[in-house]
């Protein structure tokens, strides 16, 4: 009886061993898949950081490439750095080829409202981000039309970034060159126009197209300062949805044009503001 019980005591003993053993490697064993996991996760992380450390890397070099000084681009937030990319990734292309990316994004669309039963006619973000491209192609393929004006304003209003010009830049190289222009400066020179008065100007097509599509009538005002320098300031609201005479532009350079005035829920009215210095 004395062995028995001994030996029974001595199997209890052995079990409680290896429960705990087993205990102890179900323990580890999930100890391991915790770090794995961690691990996991961490490398998880590195690669989307070093991916958008990759991101910001080649948009910065695609505008050193473009010739923007570093601390400009420095300066620029991570949205219009995308905006600035996007316009040069469509410098690259030709006319064609932007035609048939615009007609490419068109045929997404019509496929993707065809395939849903609803009628809500709103875009998804992702057609919206799809149509602004489409947009910023339109826009390019104006400029290499010699419409740079044009085009400059359009890719401000699809990114809802007001324009800003001083002393001299693409603007102000033709606004100096117009008829309209030199006959608004003679008459403030003759005191014809007074100072600090707002007034307005047209550019017609037949002066400058460019200014025309881009600008057409504008309000002007003039500061007089030292050394008889005068401030000349130029302002427009560029409201794309409002201005008919596009069509005249776009018709015959962008194949879809028919589709794409029909989205110009992703424009916005933008301010533009042009500041030259006359003696």
């Amino acid at each position: 009886m004395i062995i028995y019980f001994e030996s029974s005591k001595l199997r209890k003993k052995k079990g409680s061993e290896i429960r705990m053993k087993k205990l102890l490697f179900i323990s580890k064993s999930i100890r391991l898949f915790l770090c794995f996991c961690l691990s996991i996760s961490l490398l998880i992380n590195v690669i989307y950081v070093r991916a958008q450390e990759q991101d910001k890397f080649l948009e910065d070099e695609i505008l050193r490439a473009s010739g923007m000084p570093q601390d400009e681009i420095d300066t620029l937030d991570n949205d219009i750095k995308k905006f600035v990319v996007d316009v040069q990734m469509f410098k690259k292309m030709s006319n064609e080829e932007l035609n048939n990316f615009i007609s490419n994004i068109a045929k997404l669309y019509f496929k993707s409202k065809t395939s849903k039963t609803s009628n809500i006619q709103t875009a998804s973000v992702e057609q919206f981000n799809s149509i602004q491209l489409a947009w910023l192609a339109a826009a390019q393929i104006a400029r290499n039309y010699g419409y740079s004006c044009a085009a400059t304003l359009v890719e401000h209003s699809v990114k809802n970034i007001p324009y800003y010009e001083y002393g001299e830049g693409l603007f102000i190289n033709k606004i100096r060159l117009t008829s309209v222009y030199k006959d608004y400066i003679s008459k403030l020179k003759s005191g014809k126009i007074k100072l600090n008065e707002k007034n307005s100007i047209v550019f017609e097509k037949e002066d400058n197209a460019d200014l025309f599509y881009a600008l057409h009538k504008v309000y002007i005002k003039s500061e007089k300062g030292l050394l008889s320098i005068y401030t000349i300031t130029i302002s427009d609201i560029f409201d794309f949805g409002y201005d008919n005479y596009y069509d005249d532009l776009f018709t015959n350079i962008v194949n879809n044009w028919a589709w794409l005035c029909q989205q110009k829920q992703v424009l916005h009215p933008i301010d533009v503001t042009i500041t030259l210095s006359e003696q």
